[in-house]
């Protein structure tokens, strides 16, 4: 606890630390709001285009990391991370303002259309996000800072996940509470934002290639021929696609499936986001400090252990539900409470996995490419969600149930940790 401590006491943290938290939250506020609205309150769309709109939101979102990040990369590592951190906060204000305005109208395709802008808004956050935390900490903070980082963004999760699932349900909820919440909050991470030291320029004479297709082409390259930056890059991609598909189909599975309240959904979401960040946090006082990849085999495994157990929860789901499944009837029965174990442990252990990863890329990467690598790992990420979405789609479209879904991520899961023994057999005994 005192390495957390010596953390929250240096001031040039806070500001980025607040700016994400509140990003974090606006981000999953948003977005739960929109899939609550699509699964609760759309009523004349079918549940296959529930599914199917809530994975085409999710690769919305994801795009523009695909699309952006090489630039978004090279000017974090050549302008000002301060100024330019400013300046993306009061971009997402804009955003939301039109958010705002597009829940009150109730037009879901613009929406997503926001989704989209709001995916370019974080493409050109998370790279400035990650190399500024080698900047504020050293090294032997990292791996705590990036726990604390995805600790507290997964509670925002939690507590965004939350507000937007609950507003679009509750009477005058879309109409006003949710859009003043979407901009208050977008206000408040400016507001963090204005308050981060000026930094100075790490590579000043970089030049910007705006042939994004090349660049992202070339920034790709460059980490591919890294053998420690590439093997990470892809399993931190591989989490956040496994993540992605979960935290968009839980609420589809409550409400087509199990038959649950908006509040059931509400529940289970959040903890799934609760998971990564007790888990992200945990990570420190597992590695006590170190930045070593020692939990990615293991935490693979149970990952795929626990995914198992939440696709098995969701067939011995009743055949013959109840009309509505709430949070009384939830608590009183094993088999829905077992539904929210799985969640709760696939998330813990994966937030177990991930954050070692996310510490690796950063001690492997040089100050003065430290943005683009970021960037290079935000363009895999978005390709392997985007790649994950049509998957979903794909398969069901031909049929399979979200329990052949989740079964086929517990699979992906323990490859991943076989995986991990091959490239990793010094931590094999571990």
């Amino acid at each position: 606890m005192n390495t957390f401590r010596r953390i929250l006491a240096q001031r040039d943290f806070w500001p980025l630390f607040g700016a994400q938290a509140f990003g974090a939250f606006n981000d999953n506020f948003f977005r739960s709001a929109l899939i609550a609205f699509v699964a609760f309150e759309a009523l004349n769309v079918s549940n296959f285009e529930k599914t199917i709109i809530s994975s085409l939101a999710t690769g919305l979102m994801m795009l523009p990391f695909f699309i952006f990040s090489s630039l978004s990369g090279e000017l974090s590592d050549r302008c000002p991370k301060s100024s330019l951190l400013k300046i993306i906060k009061g971009a997402e204000v804009v955003i939301m303002l039109l958010a705002a305005f597009f829940f009150v109208s109730g037009h879901i395709y613009a929406l997503l259309i926001i989704l989209f802008l709001m995916g370019l808004q974080s493409t050109f956050f998370g790279p400035l996000k990650y190399s500024l935390l080698p900047e504020v900490l050293e090294d032997e903070f990292l791996v705590a800072g990036n726990g604390l980082v995805e600790g507290v963004t997964f509670l925002a999760i939690v507590l965004g996940t939350m507000a937007g699932s609950w507003l679009v349900t509750i009477p005058g909820g879309r109409e006003m509470y949710l859009p003043a919440g979407l901009v208050l909050a977008a206000i408040l991470g400016l507001l963090m934002a204005l308050k981060q030291p000026h930094s100075v320029e790490c590579n000043p004479g970089l030049k910007i290639n705006l042939n994004l297709f090349r660049s992202t082409y070339e920034i790709v390259a460059s980490i591919k021929n890294r053998r420690d930056i590439w093997l990470t890059v892809i399993g931190i991609s591989w989490f956040w696609a496994v993540g992605s598909i979960l935290i968009t189909q839980i609420p589809i599975l409550c409400s087509t499936i199990l038959g649950g309240t908006p509040g059931v959904s509400t529940f289970l979401v959040t903890m799934f986001a609760l998971g990564v960040a007790i888990g992200s946090v945990a990570a420190h006082f597992f590695l006590q400090g170190r930045v070593s990849a020692n939990l990615v085999p293991v935490s693979a495994t149970l990952m795929a252990v626990f995914i198992a157990g939440l696709a098995y929860s969701a067939w011995r789901l009743p055949s013959t539900v109840p009309a509505s499944v709430g949070l009384d009837l939830f608590f009183s029965q094993w088999v829905y409470i077992r539904l929210g174990l799985s969640c709760l442990m696939a998330s813990i252990t994966g937030g177990l996995f991930a954050v070692p990863l996310n510490a690796l890329l950063q001690h492997f990467s040089e100050i003065g490419e430290c943005s683009r690598v970021m960037a290079a790992n935000n363009i895999v990420n978005s390709l392997f969600i985007c790649l994950g979405s049509l998957l979903v789609m794909f398969f069901i479209s031909q049929g399979a149930g979200l329990p052949v879904i989740f079964t086929l991520l517990a699979v992906s899961a323990l490859a991943v940790a076989v995986l991990s023994l091959y490239f990793l057999p010094e931590y094999a005994g571990r």
